[in-house]
């Protein structure tokens, strides 16, 4: 076949997807319903990783002295894991030495008894953690963005700093991401105030 049937046919229209996010009393329900799990979302939480990049986090990858750690990922072009330093800080060099003096074995941060490796997937946790603390049922996603928007937004990191810290390789992912409004925008709209 030289050329693609379907390259005439009308595409069908795709709604527009808004990732909702926790507000800050969610957030701060959903952490401390947690319980035994607390630990897992406090690395989320305090790294802004992925669910698959922290449930893939080893004990060699932390550096208690340096206070650094390292985070795996193949979000890239290549498709080969690329490894990101990233600074403790206080919260979670404590979430993370507590971890390792309870530890119970020497590879996997979050260690899966059950399989004696680590944990693959976590799909029902989050949703459990969100029935018990009384909130809409958030992905493990939805902290990293939570904490993404709240740097930008309330902390006022530029949008650079905030991008390096999500390890996104274009500021426009971080745009997206973070739902960013055109500034000059509001200043449009607001020429039209005195109007009517």
């Amino acid at each position: 076949m030289s050329e693609n049937p379907c390259f005439f046919l009308e595409k069908l229209p795709e709604p527009k997807f808004h990732r909702a996010i926790p507000s800050v009393e969610e957030m701060a329900k959903i952490i401390l319903a947690a319980g035994e799990h607390r630990p897992l979302l406090l690395v989320l939480y305090h790294t802004l990783a992925r669910i698959d990049e922290a449930l893939r986090l080893k004990w060699t990858d932390i550096n208690f002295t340096e206070k650094t750690l390292t985070l795996y990922t193949r979000k890239g072009r290549s498709g080969e894991w690329k490894g990101d330093s990233l600074f403790m800080n206080r919260a979670l060099y404590d979430t993370l030495w507590n971890l390792w003096g309870k530890r119970e074995q020497d590879t996997w941060v979050f260690y899966n008894q059950a399989t004696g490796s680590r944990y693959n997937r976590r799909p029902k946790l989050m949703r459990s953690i969100c029935s018990r603390a009384g909130v809409p049922a958030y992905g493990f996603h939805a902290i990293r963005h939570y904490v993404a928007s709240r740097l930008y937004d309330e902390k006022k990191w530029s949008m650079a700093k905030v991008s390096k810290i999500l390890r996104h390789t274009s500021k426009q992912t971080t745009e997206i991401y973070l739902q960013v409004q055109d500034p000059e925008m509001m200043r449009v709209m607001e020429s039209l105030e005195a109007d009517f």
